[in-house]
C-alpha cells in the first residue's frame, strides 16, 4: 500500500551519473579506462559500479551501455533526464556525447568541474538525499452500496493516508523500510468519516540485496508474489514474514525469469500457529510493443485444517468449518495452485494517441476434497495517452472453499468467498511530474453470492488520489 522509492532503477542510475559528473569521467578516460580506472570506480555509487562491471564483462563499450539504458526509458523519463543533464533538444546518445565533449580537458578545469558538480554528493545533505527515500499518498473517496434485500443504499465518505520512509543503511545492499497507514480493518486502508479513526503499522522490514538480481526481505512486508488481480489475495494486506525474490535477465534483457518464495505468519499461537508458504516461478519481457508477465506456483498452508477460524473473516463466513472440542475449526487445509498473467500490446491500432490494450487473469485451484475449490478472474485493460487514462473490466468467480475467506478483495461483496460478478473501473491522471502525481477515478461492482443470492451494487468515486515520492 505504501509507496517506497527505489533509486536503483535505470532512471536513478542515469540521474546519479549526472550528479556525480559522469560526463567528466567520460571525457577524461576512453571507454575502456572508464570501466577499469580505479580513480573512477572509487567515485561511482555501488549500483552504478555493478552496472559498469557487468558492461565490462559483457564486452560492452560506453556507447552501447548508454544506448541500452536510454532505450529502456519512457518518454516522460527521457524528458526528465534531458532537463537533469541540461541538454537542449532531444535526449539521445549523440547529445550525451556532445555534453561529454564540452567538459574542459586540463586538470585544473577538471578539478573545478568535479568540485562544482560533485560537491553536493560529497556533502552531508547530498549523502542524506541519496540514502533517504520518502513516499506517501492521500485518497478521498465516496462509496455507496446497496443489496436487493435492503430498502435504502448505504452512503459514506472514506479516506486513505499512508506514509513511508526507506533508509539505505549500506547503499545498494541493505535498506530499512518503515510505513504507517490508515485502515479500519486488516484488509482495508480506508477510514470512514464519522467512524472510528485508526492509523497503524503498514511496513517494518529490512531488505538485503546481495547482488542486483536477488532481494531478501524480512519483517512486515507486502505480499511477495506477483499478483495480476486481487481475486484471492487483497493487495492491501500486510504480511509478517520472510521472503526471497530472484529476477534474472536473459536474452539480452528482452526476457527475465523470476522466482519468489516466502514464509508468512498467519497466526502466532503456542497451540495453533498458522503459516503460509507461497512459491512462484515466472517470466516477463517486452519485445517491440508486446509485453507479458506470467507467474505460477503453489500456496502451501500449515495449521489451517482443523485449526480455529480467524477472527477477521468476511461477513458471510463462507468457508466450510467443523465443530472442534474447544472451537469452530476449518474443515480443509486450502493448499492450492495459482497462476497470474498479463499480456499487453502497445499502439496496436492506428489511433491518434498512444495506447495499450491488455488481457489479464488469475486462477486458483484448491486441493481440498470439497466440490467448491475453484476461483478465476478474467479481465481487459485499455490505457490511453501514455497510461494517463485507463479503463479496466473484470469478471470473477470464487467458490467458497477456494481460499481462506480472510484474504480476498475486501471491496468485492464484503471480501468473502462464494461470490461472483463484475467490476468496471476508470482512472485518470491529470497531473504528474518527477515527484508528484494526482489522479481521480471511479469503479462499479455488481456482485452476488454463488449460493443464497442477494445481489449487491457498489460504486466508488475517488475525487483525488495524490502520491508523492522522493
Amino acid at each position: 500500500m505504501s509507496c517506497y522509492v527505489n533509486g536503483n532503477d535505470i532512471k536513478g542510475i542515469l540521474a546519479i551519473c549526472d550528479r556525480l559528473n559522469y560526463a567528466v569521467w567520460f571525457k577524461r578516460n576512453n571507454p575502456q579506462k572508464a570501466l577499469e580506472g580505479p580513480s573512477v570506480k572509487e567515485k561511482l555509487s555501488g549500483r552504478l559500479k555493478k552496472e559498469l562491471d557487468n558492461a565490462q564483462k559483457n564486452g560492452e563499450n560506453i556507447g552501447e551501455f548508454i544506448g541500452r539504458l536510454l532505450i529502456s526509458l519512457s518518454a516522460q523519463d527521457r524528458e526528465t533526464l534531458r532537463l537533469d543533464f541540461g541538454i537542449e533538444g532531444e535526449l539521445t546518445y549523440q547529445t550525451i556525447i556532445d555534453k561529454i565533449l564540452s567538459v574542459p580537458e586540463d586538470d585544473s578545469d577538471l578539478k573545478k568541474a568535479e568540485e562544482k558538480i560533485g560537491g553536493e554528493c560529497r556533502s552531508f545533505w547530498g549523502e542524506l538525499a541519496r540514502r533517504v527515500h520518502l513516499g506517501g499518498s492521500f485518497r478521498l473517496r465516496y462509496q455507496g452500496e446497496k443489496r436487493e434485500t435492503e430498502e435504502d443504499p448505504y452512503h459514506r465518505f472514506r479516506y486513505k493516508i499512508d506514509f513511508g520512509i526507506g533508509v539505505d543503511l549500506i547503499e545498494d545492499y541493505l535498506r530499512i523500510n518503515l510505513g504507517m497507514i490508515t485502515g479500519d480493518s486488516p484488509r482495508s486502508p480506508n477510514n470512514t468519516a464519522g467512524g472510528d479513526q485508526s492509523f497503524g503499522l503498514d511496513r517494518a522490514n529490512l531488505e538485503f540485496t546481495p547482488i542486483p538480481e536477488i532481494l531478501i526481505s524480512g519483517g512486515r512486508i507486502a505480499f511477495p508474489l506477483y499478483l495480476s488481480s486481487d481475486l484471492a489475495i487483497d493487495k492491501d494486506l500486510s504480511w509478517d514474514g520472510l521472503s526471497a525474490k530472484i529476477d534474472y535477465p536473459v536474452l539480452g534483457g528482452n526476457l527475465s525469469v523470476f522466482f519468489s518464495a516466502a514464509v508468512l505468519l498467519l497466526r502466532a499461537s503456542k497451540d495453533n500457529p498458522a503459516l503460509l508458504f507461497p512459491f512462484q516461478l515466472g517470466f516477463k519481457g517486452k519485445i517491440e510493443g508486446f509485453d507479458y508477465r506470467v507467474g505460477a506456483g503453489p500456496f502451501i498452508f500449515s495449521g489451517i485444517e482443523g485449526g480455529p477460524v480467524f477472527e477477521n473473516r468476511s461477513k458471510y463466513k463462507e468457508n466450510t468449518t467443523e465443530k472442534q472440542e474447544k472451537y469452530d475449526g476449518y474443515k480443509y487445509g486450502y493448499d492450492a495452485f495459482t497462476a497470474d498473467w498479463e499480456i499487453g500490446y502497445a499502439d496496436l491500432f492506428r489511433l491518434p494517441v498512444k495506447h495499450r490494450i491488455a488481457h489479464f487473469g488469475e486462477i486458483i485451484k484448491s486441493f481440498n476434497s470439497s466440490q467448491n475449490t475453484l476461483g478465476f478472474l478474467l479481465g481487459a485493460k485499455l490505457e490511453l495517452f501514455d497510461r494517463r487514462l485507463n479503463f479496466e473490466y473484470g469478471y470473477r468467480k470464487l467458490q467458497r472453499d477456494a481460499v481462506p475467506d480472510i484474504f480476498p478483495d475486501s471491496d468485492f461483496y464484503f471480501g468473502g468467498t462464494g461470490v461472483l460478478g463484475h467490476r468496471v473501473k476508470i482512472k485518470g491522471t491529470y497531473y504528474k511530474n518527477k515527484y508528484v502525481s494526482v489522479c481521480a477515478g471511479a469503479a462499479y461492482f455488481r456482485a452476488d453470492r454463488t449460493e443464497n443470492g442477494d445481489p449487491q451494487d457498489l460504486w466508488q468515486i475517488d475525487f483525488a488520489e495524490a502520491k508523492f515520492s522522493y
